[in-house]
């Protein structure tokens, strides 16, 4: 009696589920490590380096620090919050965007190795949240 054995091309299927990954690991980024405020957030902590390192500032000359007046203190109190922050959640992004690329990664070389559609299905499904 000859048996046959059915065989399937993994290597479509493999090529599909990298693609998907970095699709979704893309998205993860945007998500953790982007926002529609950054270039305001970005501004702030140019101003804010810049208005410590003038002797004489001035909400005039550092406008987007001027804003942050409203809840009291001194503009070099707002600068040096606003610089704390900036290193705090550049810390974060980075922290989140290497865990992104680490499960990214990890995904890929399992793609790579599996062997079987399900071993495949089952390495190209990740959790991308972070929290």
């Amino acid at each position: 009696m000859t048996r046959y054995v059915a065989t399937v091309d993994l290597a479509p299927l493999a090529a599909a589920a990298e693609d998907r990954i970095n699709a979704e690991a893309g998205a993860a980024l945007a998500r953790e490590c982007a926002s529609a405020i950054d270039p305001i957030y970005e501004r702030k902590a140019t101003e804010a380096a810049a208005a410590l390192a003038d002797p004489a500032p001035t909400a005039d000359t550092y406008p987007h620090l001027a804003a942050d007046l409203v809840a009291g203190g001194t503009l070099a109190d707002v600068a040096r919050a606003v610089l704390a922050a900036a290193e705090r959640e550049a810390a974060r992004r980075a922290a989140a965007s290497a865990e992104i690329e680490r499960r990214r990664r990890a995904a890929i070389h399992a793609i790579r190795a599996a062997r079987h559609p399900a071993a495949l299905e089952a390495a190209a499904t990740i959790d991308w949240s972070l929290t």
